[in-house]
């Protein structure tokens, strides 16, 4: 049984840690080498690193002892402050019990079980007798009947049983609560499409003598550059553009030539500023000599299952003062495929790639801090996720098609040496939080927390 001693808070403690380190234990339990306990967490440690943390509640202000605490089927460290006490679980590495209004508070085998035991005093003049999972009736004659100990036997390990059992059905509902909400949210994003256009909608796109065709002659919109771009089963299709006027209730509208019947996506996009970094953001406003660029998603199966060798989107860029000229956009297995092999200018392809990540796939904007370090070493923990630094002022990204992170980007500003601004983009939320767990079991300081950013 472990003895109360004078705990010295110097050997064996890694330099940081010494000024915060209230009391430790060394090897407390095989396979642990130290533990520790500062004012806010009790920290357990193996071959000189942090190997478990736990957050203390904030009366329990000053750890004093710490201590182990062994019972039939677990084992528990035992935290001692003034007129408090806490029993964190071994296994778990959990808060399991707090004591409040504790006068003294003593471990060893008070009556002769072979087991130790812990004795508590309280100040409302009740006592406690236990081994962390089950109390004792100190009225109780020891060694109890051994018929009556069987019995409470048996009722404790059916307990136990039944208990296991709950919790496990209980991750199984939580497990299924996030496939749902995740599925649920996958497809609420990807089935976001046009509305269906009718024959009297779109006359002003493929009719000269609409009024929204002659309003376009005054150059209204004007459309700088078209890009086409391949991404899985999915053909993006981009406009570029500008006015030098301000816009308002922007949309694309776009037809097929060829009779078809696929669900398409669009979205009006502009780049903002945020710091030293630059994201996309959806918009249907414009302002002058801004440069904005109208997105359309559509299925391969619109080319792969055509009838004809080729296919003819016209598009068309349209706000409340006006609209652009129609655009036609030929696409055929051919073309696609060339599209594939053709080389681009890097930052060209990058901008219609991230464009691609962010009008096709989910996005979240996260908040990552660290009270006990700081994120300087930020940008390697990305390359070793597998990210690379993108172009301009657009973060890190992932592009290649083999790689599981593969459509994935991260754009950040940093507020401060200890905490950054995140936005995480990713094909689909399975990928956005594979991003997020590589970060969490990354090389980043031990505290640190990556939450939805709340504005």
């Amino acid at each position: 049984m472990n003895e109360y001693g004078r705990i010295n808070v110097e050997g064996d403690i890694p330099t940081e840690f010494q000024d915060k380190v209230k009391c430790k234990l060394s090897a407390p339990w095989p396979g642990v080498d130290l533990v520790l306990a500062t004012h806010q967490h009790f920290i357990e440690m193996k071959n000189n690193l942090i190997s478990r943390t736990v957050k203390l509640p904030e009366e329990f202000d000053c750890v004093e002892k710490i201590n182990i605490l062994p019972s039939e089927t677990d084992w528990f460290y035992v935290l001692f402050a003034t007129e408090k006490l806490i029993l964190v679980n071994g296994p778990s590495f959990k808060i399991f019990k707090a004591f409040d209004n504790v006068e003294s508070a003593e471990i060893k085998d008070f009556i002769d079980v072979g087991k130790p035991l812990l004795f508590l005093e309280l100040s409302t003049g009740e006592s406690v007798l236990t081994d962390g999972l089950q109390n004792y009736d100190l009225k109780q004659a020891w060694p109890p009947d051994e018929a009556n100990q069987a019995v409470n036997n048996t009722i404790a390990k059916r307990l136990k049983l039944t208990s296991d059992h709950v919790k496990t059905e209980e991750q199984k509902l939580l497990s299924l609560k996030r496939f749902v909400d995740e599925s649920y949210r996958c497809l609420a994003h990807k089935y976001n499409h046009n509305p269906t256009i009718q024959e009297s909608s779109f006359q002003g796109v493929i009719n000269p003598l609409n009024d929204c065709y002659e309003k376009s002659k005054n150059n209204v919109i004007q459309i700088s550059e078209k890009h086409v771009d391949v991404w899985q089963d999915r053909i993006v299709c981009i406009l570029s553009f500008q006015s030098r006027i301000a816009l308002d209730n922007l949309q694309l509208q776009s037809v097929c030539e060829e009779p078809s019947t696929v669900t398409t996506k669009s979205v009006i996009a502009v780049f903002r500023e945020d710091g030293q970094s630059l994201y996309p953001e959806a918009t249907d406003h414009l302002e002058p000599e801004e440069t904005g660029f109208a997105i359309l998603i559509v299925p391969t199966s619109l080319v792969t299952l055509a009838t004809s060798e080729t296919v003819h989107i016209n598009m068309s860029v349209k706000a409340s003062q006006g609209c652009s000229t129609v655009d036609s956009i030929e696409l055929s297995t051919q073309t696609l495929a060339s599209k594939l092999d053709k080389p681009q200018n890097p930052s060209t392809k990058f901008l219609v790639d991230i464009l691609a990540v962010f009008s096709m796939g989910v996005q979240e904007v996260v908040k990552i801090s660290s009270d006990l370090g700081n994120l300087a070493e930020f940008e390697k923990v990305l390359e070793e996720c597998g990210l690379e630094k993108s172009v301009n002022r657009f973060g890190y990204h992932c592009w290649k098609k083999e790689h599981m992170l593969f459509g994935s980007a991260i754009i950040y500003k940093r507020k401060s040496p200890q905490e950054l601004s995140a936005r995480l983009y990713a094909l689909n939320y399975s990928t956005l939080g594979l991003v997020v767990k590589l970060l969490q079991k990354s090389k980043l300081p031990c505290d640190t927390k990556i939450s939805l950013f709340k504005s």
